[in-house]
């Protein structure tokens, strides 16, 4: 899945996912692929909407907490959906310290960790067409945008077998 924790269709979208994962326990994982819709990180976008100013520092976050604390990791992620609106960056940065600490993220900032992360990523969403997102890939399929949890269940059942 590519997505960026500022984008309201992502929001959407994990939302899908979560019912999916119900429906399909641990036959299923995703792939988690932050792609911020910034042009200071991502050089696809050739212009930074006003909602998505913090998207690099939110995704720089999450890339520190799933590096550095693993096991953290879902929940930090699921947190920055669930809100109705996207977190801010000070929020993130907060809940972030709470988890791996202020110096192990700060380090970790330092040392440009999450931005060769994000890199990589956003070389693979140029290869996916760019655009919209969020995309979820399949061996066969792309799917963009939020097409709604019975679709996605379907495609899952479809592209990878029934579980």
């Amino acid at each position: 899945e590519m997505y960026d924790y500022t984008c309201p269709h992502c929001r959407d979208m994990h939302h899908e996912i979560e019912a999916a994962f119900k429906k399909f326990g641990d036959d299923l994982a995703v792939l988690t692929l932050p792609v911020p819709l910034n042009a200071t990180c991502n050089d696809q976008v050739g212009r930074t909407e006003s909602q998505h100013r913090e998207a690099c520092d939110i995704a720089n976050l999450a890339v520190i907490v799933w590096k550095l604390k693993p096991k953290e990791y879902h929940d930090y992620h699921d947190w920055l959906f669930e809100s109705e609106r996207a977190r801010t960056a000070a929020a993130a940065r907060e809940r972030a310290v709470k988890i791996v600490g202020a110096e192990p993220l700060r380090k970790a900032l330092e040392k440009k960790v999450p931005q060769k992360f994000i890199a990589r990523h956003v070389k693979l969403y140029a290869k996916a067409g760019a655009g919209s997102i969020p995309k979820m890939l399949f061996p066969n399929i792309t799917l963009v945008g939020n097409v709604g949890s019975a679709k996605l269940c379907e495609t899952i059942e479809r592209e990878l077998g029934q579980p």
